[in-house]
């Protein structure tokens, strides 16, 4: 049997608790409920009122689904790496009566400088690096040990589940279960509850693994995506990537932050299956996924050692404000502090114009309609506030502070004014995020290979004049040396790079009247 979206949601849920609390002072045969009743009434002080109410409608939903199905869901292995100085990697085995499922935590708290280190530093954002992260190996001893274990061949279900960076894990153990004899042929699902992707280098590596649990799990190896977050770099290849449907009404903080809880989604009470996204436009998604998944997969494809610099020194950043409790533009401010300490106002104004070029190259290539001028709105304000940072350490006046920003300023207004100038410039017959065709460069591309193409109608008359100027030994030379591309062929490209350019031109009338 298979289990429900919500059934694999739940042990999504249960991964976040410290059920091995209750693992190791009961016994090892206590079941889920009472695993969870034990954290409530002994580790009170420890969860908020909130963290108790859902820990207790975790219960009743749990408590249904043994009543429904008659089975009790039982905790029989788990693997806490999760302590200060250790990966962050947390997962447990859930025994459900019928099968098994293996569930991994996710990203803790961000404000926690461990798990600001652990979740969001050395696994989050090392996704983005070549190799596997910390925690991704700490799966791979994970199913070792699940592997060997004696209640793997108990059943021959085994599913995998995780919300958040626990889905990138669940994805990840899923492929790694290729290489485990027990494991592999009794797994039937693996999902990932909206979590990120994984790197062009880990798809590559992983081809043949990825392609044989593609295989094997056909429509149950599935990534859910309803934010940003599930919108980070490439879906595994094969996989069923689907656009779930939420509670959440639209606004940059819900898809930033509120809306990647899972308790957002929307499941049928009836069937347990999550209500899927029906507006199709950019496959659900809205531009902000669309847009922070460019930029991390623009990341991706840098090359490695300057794309590691980056990933290396957003974590810095970051595990800096959250361990010392520092506003963000300080953290920032400090880093380009520190980068110019010796070198005074000429060397800021450099750094200031490589930053500003940087934004200027994500812009070109993640930004796309409307966005482009929120974004360099955005970066024109971060620039003030760094502006005021740098200005006030330095004890400057107000006036070098103000010339400051007005330098940021001016070269944001450089950009976007470059910005418009190059999108005026061309004429894109498709302006959506999905398909953008250039038809000004098709019609160039065509009309240079027509002077291609008559050039080279000009050297093959020259070319055939030799056949009666020269002897009979040098015809062999003048048979190879006429081996021109055929100009019938090019004329081919250039009819289909203008009527492809026309083609789009047209749809795109088509759909303006409609609008």
């Amino acid at each position: 049997m298979n289990y429900s979206d919500e059934e694999l949601k739940i042990a999504t849920d249960l991964a976040y608790m410290d059920l091995h609390k209750a693992y190791e002072k009961l016994n090892s045969d206590i079941n889920v409920v009472q695993a969870i009743e034990y954290l409530i009434k002994n580790h009170n002080e420890d969860l908020s009122d909130n963290e108790v109410n859902h820990y207790r409608e975790i219960i009743d939903k749990i408590e249904a689904i043994e009543k429904r199905n008659n089975v009790e869901w039982k905790i029989v292995d788990y693997k806490n790496d999760n302590k200060k100085d250790q990966t962050g990697l947390y997962g447990i085995v859930l025994d459900t009566g019928d099968g098994h499922i293996v569930a991994f935590r996710g990203s803790e708290s961000m404000l926690n400088s461990q798990h600001a280190l652990q979740d969001w530093s050395e696994a989050d954002l090392a996704l983005l690096k070549p190799g596997l992260t910390e925690q991704q190996k700490k799966v791979n001893e994970f199913l070792e040990e699940i592997n060997n274990s004696d209640y793997i061949t108990k059943y021959d279900n085994v599913a995998f589940t995780g919300h958040s960076l626990g889905g990138n894990l669940a994805i990840h153990g899923s492929i790694m279960s290729t290489f485990y004899e027990n494991i592999f042929p009794r797994i039937r699902q693996a999902v990932n509850f909206d979590g990120p992707g994984y790197s062009k280098e880990y798809l590559a590596e992983y081809k043949e693994q990825i392609e044989l649990i593609s295989e094997k799990l056909d429509g149950e190896f599935r990534h859910y995506q309803w934010s940003v977050v599930g919108a980070i770099l490439n879906p595994a290849t094969g996989i069923n990537f689907e656009t779930l449907a939420t509670k959440a009404t639209w606004n940059p903080l819900n898809y930033l932050v509120m809306e990647h809880s899972t308790s957002n989604l929307i499941i049928d009470e009836t069937t347990g299956k999550a209500k899927r996204e029906t507006n199709l436009v950019n496959g659900g998604k809205s531009q902000w996924e669309l847009m922070f998944g460019k930029f991390t997969e623009s990341i991706d494809h840098l090359w490695a050692p300057v794309g590691s610099f980056l990933v290396d020194a957003l974590g810095g950043i970051l595990v800096f404000v959250m361990y010392y409790k520092v506003p963000l533009a300080i953290a920032v401010g400090g880093g380009v502090l520190a980068l110019v300490a010796i070198g005074g106002i000429p060397a800021l104004a450099v750094i200031g114009q490589l930053i500003l070029a940087v934004v200027a190259i994500v812009v070109t290539v993640i930004a796309f309609g409307a966005t482009i001028e929120s974004m360099l709105e955005l970066f024109s304000d971060l620039f003030k506030e760094i502006g005021k940072v740098v200005g006030n350490a330095l004890k400057w006046t107000n006036d070098k502070i103000n010339q400051l920003i007005d330098f940021m300023s001016t070269k944001v207004s450089q950009i976007r004014d470059w910005f418009n100038h190059v999108m005026k410039s061309y004429g894109y017959a498709v302006a959506t995020p999905v398909i953008e065709v250039n038809t000004d460069k098709l019609r160039q591309y065509a009309e240079r290979l027509e002077n291609v193409r008559k050039r080279l109608q000009n050297l093959d008359a020259d070319m055939n004049s030799l056949y009666f100027t020269n002897g009979f030994l040098d015809l062999l030379d003048i048979i190879r040396a006429n081996r021109l591309p055929n100009s019938m062929k090019l004329k081919f490209c250039i009819n289909y790079l203008e009527d492809t350019a026309e083609a789009f031109e047209k749809a795109e009338r088509n759909i303006m009247e409609q609008v």
